[in-house]
């Protein structure tokens, strides 16, 4: 679990990453950051992080397909990692980041993220973690969460049918997280 708090608490420092998305995007993200967390040091990291991120998923390819993983719903963004392609975890990453951040189809400034874990075991997380992704995949998808540039109104989460992954791992993944996305998260 330590590669994941590593994610979590992991800062970009340099400006200088590449990537082939609009500088459009970029300017709207900023204006969409700034408007919710002001013009400090908070906001300048979150850019850069997300920059970050983007040099690598876009680094070449920047083309559109689709991905079963990660959907809106009105103001809720799905996320069902159960359903993520193992063997295009590139391609999945790259198509999470244009739904949640795709500005066109969404100008509202308060969501909700509903997280499906259900058919999660540990077995299969740590196939994913350990067999399947890389330390700057799991960054990238930690990142694309917390970049996410609306105000959460509320985290709904299905936990696992099989939960002793979620009862080893879950009390250890709050201590990461703020209390305000605490306070938010309803978990079933």
């Amino acid at each position: 679990m330590e590669i994941y708090k590593l994610a979590i608490e992991s800062n970009t420092i340099s400006e200088n990453n590449k990537n082939s998305l609009d500088p459009n995007f970029w300017e709207t993200y900023e204006t969409r950051i700034m408007h919710l967390h002001g013009r400090g040091e908070q906001s300048k990291q979150l850019i850069l992080n997300l920059k970050d991120t983007a040099s690598r998923l876009f680094k070449e390819d920047s083309s559109k397909t689709s991905t079963a993983c990660c959907w809106w719903k009105e103001n809720t963004i799905f996320f069902c990692p159960k359903l993520v392609n193992l063997e295009k975890m590139d391609e999945e990453q790259r198509q999470c980041f244009y739904l949640m951040y795709d500005f066109s189809i969404n100008q509202i400034e308060h969501i909700n993220i509903y997280i499906n874990l259900e058919e999660m075991t540990l077995s299969y997380l740590m196939y994913l973690t350990f067999r399947k992704s890389k330390k700057s995949t799991i960054l990238d998808g930690v990142r694309l969460w917390s970049c996410i540039p609306y105000k959460i109104k509320k985290i709904d989460i299905i936990k696992p049918k099989h939960s002793i992954a979620w009862n080893l791992l879950f009390p250890q993944i709050k201590k990461w997280l703020s209390p305000k996305l605490l306070e938010r998260m309803i978990v079933r």
